[in-house]
This record gives structure tokens, sequence and C-alpha cells, in this order.
């Protein structure tokens, strides 16, 4: 047996692995399995019998199978070179199980950057279309304002020409015209006073049906009213559905009460019943001015503005889309404080404008010497020509409605804007 190598122990640095692998074994080979492997070999591999092999190979080839043997045949040895290749197996394991770790946790980092810069570039973006929306609309506002102020100025313009033309006319045409411009001089026309909508004269009474199931009821109510506030346009009576209109398998609850719509000639004459009739007060008033027949009783009837009904509902889905949107509740009495005192919930846009600007015109609107007529639907020509002074009202009356107009739109506008 050869002695161990120079590098101070059987086998020099072969391991245990490449020492199986030379002699053509596995691991779990006997003794006797390595020294017949290893007899075999030698004699395969002797550099005596190699001649188509380069002697030096041959010698190298010789000495590792002799080098293989020595090792796997000391115990020691191979026990020990065993242990040491078992912990390096589990060191491997561990250094791949903390690199694999390792690359995990980079990933994650990685991964958490990538989306914390996603995030940032996100709110960047947001922050930037904000201020460009905000940017946007203090220019509409401005460019919104500009032309409000040009079309007042043009305004104020036409109806500074058409008083110059006016008044040179009657100049021109002598006394009668003279006369005439006299008149229209004394028409008291506000421009900023707005103008009478489609409802503004028009009153929704309600009674319940045990009182006026009969429709008589509603008709001497009809008169009632004309005798006590002025003639009627239009007046509708609508009774609650009976238990056989419907589908009966429909559990809805029906309305028991009777609907009557009055539209006056006279938004004055709807104004003084909403003032002298509501909360219930409408049978005393008919008493007082003694439109009521015996045994009639007006009572129980509730008296508000067509529209009162439609501001209602608006009010509560703006209060819905409030709670929807967690938005703080607003005060419910905030619109009825921001309106006039004594004002009544769908109160006509004049109406409002007297009781903050003009109440001598409310006051002369509540005693009966004022009359406010809804502009007709469509105007009929004149057969006859028209006087200078007649031109001359009608032109004003004209731009005074389309100036009121403008400037409801405008406050519209800015206030959606706001």
């Amino acid at each position: 047996m050869a002695s161990s190598s120079s590098s101070g122990g059987p086998g020099g640095d072969l391991s245990l692995g490449d020492a199986f692998s030379l002699l053509h074994l596995p691991r779990s080979a006997t003794y006797a399995e390595i020294r017949k492997s290893y007899r075999s070999l030698s004699l395969k591999y002797h550099p005596d019998k190699c001649r188509d092999v380069p002697p030096q190979l041959a010698a190298d080839r010789f000495a590792s199978l002799h080098k293989a043997y020595e090792l796997l045949s000391d115990p020691a040895t191979r026990e020990r070179l065993a242990r040491e290749a078992d912990e390096e197996e589990k060191r491997r394991e561990r250094v791949g199980k903390f690199e694999e770790e390792r690359k995990r946790m980079v990933g994650e980092l990685e991964k958490r950057e990538r989306e914390e810069a996603q995030r940032r570039g996100e709110r960047r973006r947001r922050e930037g279309e904000v201020e460009r929306l905000r940017d946007e609309g203090r220019r509409l506002r401005e460019e919104e304002a500009a032309r409000r102020s040009r079309e007042e100025e043009q305004q104020r313009k036409g109806l500074a020409k058409a008083a110059e033309a006016a008044a040179a006319s009657s100049k021109q045409n002598g006394a009668v015209n003279g006369a005439t411009t006299a008149q229209a001089g004394q028409v008291d026309i506000d421009i900023s006073e707005p103008s009478i909508g489609p409802l503004d004269t028009t009153v929704r009474l309600l009674y319940p049906a045990s009182v006026g199931a009969d429709p008589s009821y509603g008709t001497s109510l009809r008169s009632s009213l004309i005798k006590c506030f002025g003639p009627l346009l239009h007046f509708k009576q609508t009774m609650p559905p009976t238990a056989d209109d419907g589908d009966q398998d429909k559990k809805r609850k029906r309305p028991s009460e009777v609907v009557c719509l009055a539209t006056f000639e006279d938004m004055t004459a709807a104004l003084r019943l909403v003032e002298t009739g509501s909360d219930f007060r409408l049978d005393e008033a008919l008493r007082q001015q003694a439109a009521v027949r015996q045994g009639e009783d007006y009572s129980e009837v509730w008296v508000e503005w067509a529209s009162a009904k439609e501001v209602q509902q608006r009010r509560r889905r703006e209060a819905k889309a409030r709670k929807a949107n967690g938005e703080a509740e607003a005060n419910d009495k905030s619109q009825e404080e921001a309106a006039p005192p004594g004002s009544k919930v769908g109160e006509p846009e004049r109406v409002l404008y007297w009781r903050r600007s003009r109440p001598d015109k409310l006051q002369q609107a509540l005693q009966g010497t004022a009359r406010e007529r809804a502009p007709p639907v469509a105007a009929q020509p004149s057969a006859s020509k028209p006087t200078a002074a007649a031109s001359f009202e009608q032109d004003v009356l004209k731009r005074a409605m389309a100036a009121s107009e403008a400037k409801k739109k405008a406050a519209a506008t800015a206030t959606a804007a706001s």
C-alpha cells in the first residue's frame, strides 16, 4: 500500500464523492467491494498496460485510483470525510435558503418601491388635474363676468338710445306726442325686478276628502275665491282615487286629500290669497269679505303656492345628496333664514324682490291697488297702428324683461360655479 500524499493525510485534497466516482462505486459500498473494484481498475489502468495513453496521463490516473483506495480503505478518514461532506451539504442548503429568502425580500422591497412610486405619480397627477380644473373654472368665471358686464353695458346703451329716440320723436310730433311721452315717463319700470313666471299666479289648495268628497264643494270654493280675490283663468279639482281605482294587489298609501289648482288673472290676487289664507285661515278671510255662503266651512283648507311642493322636494333631494356624500348636514332653516321675513315656501321671485327692495309695491299688492298680470303666451298683433307712446312703452318693457332674465341666469351660473 502506498503512503499518504504530501497534503498531510490519505487521499490528499480528494473528496469522498470523487473517491467513490473514481472506483465506480456508490457511497454505500462495503470494504470488500472497494478492494475488489480497486484491484480491477488498477490492473486495467496500470501504466505498463496502457500503451495508447501518454505515460504522464496514465501515471496520474493510476495515482488517483490509489489515492481513492487509500481514502476509502481507512475507516477514520472515510468517516471524517463523510461527516464533513454532510456538513458541507447542510451548509449549502442553509446558504441556498438564505439566498432564496434574500432574493424574496429584495423582490418585495422593489415591488413596494414601485407601487409607492406609482402612488406618488398618481397623486401628483390628480393634484395637477385639480389645479388645472381650478384654473379653468377661475378663467371661465372671469370670462362670464366680463361677458355679463359687456351685455349690461350694451343694454344700458340700448335703453338710453331708445329713450333719446322717443324724446326726439315726441318733440317732432308736437303736443300730442308730448302728452304721451309724459304718460310714458310716469310708468314705474324697474329693470332689476324679476319677471312673472308661469306658476306665479297659481295657488294650490288642499283639504281632506272627508270634508269635500262632493265636487260641489270645490265649485263653491271656486266661486268664493272669485268673489273675494278676483277672476280666475283656470280652476282644476283633483279628487283622490277610490278603492276600486288601479291595481288591487299593490298595497300603497292612497292620498286622502283633494287638490285644487287655482290660476288667477293677476299675481297680486294669488299673493293676497296666500297671505290671508295660509295656515288654515282661509275661512276667516272669506268671511271677512262676506264670500262664504250659509253652511259652507273652509277652515280645513290648506293654502300654498303652486311651486311649494317642488321646492320642498328639491330641498329633500339636496339633503339626501349631502348625506350620501358624507357632508355635514345643513340647518333645515338655513334657506328660510336667507329668505326675507314673512315669505312663504315657493313664493315667486318678484314677490321676494318686493319684500327685499320694494316694500311699497308689496303693500300696494296686498291692498289690491296694484295689478301684476302674467305676460300672455302669444300676443296677437293689433290691426291698428300703435302710437309712439305705446311703442316706446312696449320697447322699454321688453328690454327690462330681457335684462331681468339675463340677471337671473347670471346669478344662477355664478351660484353653480361657486
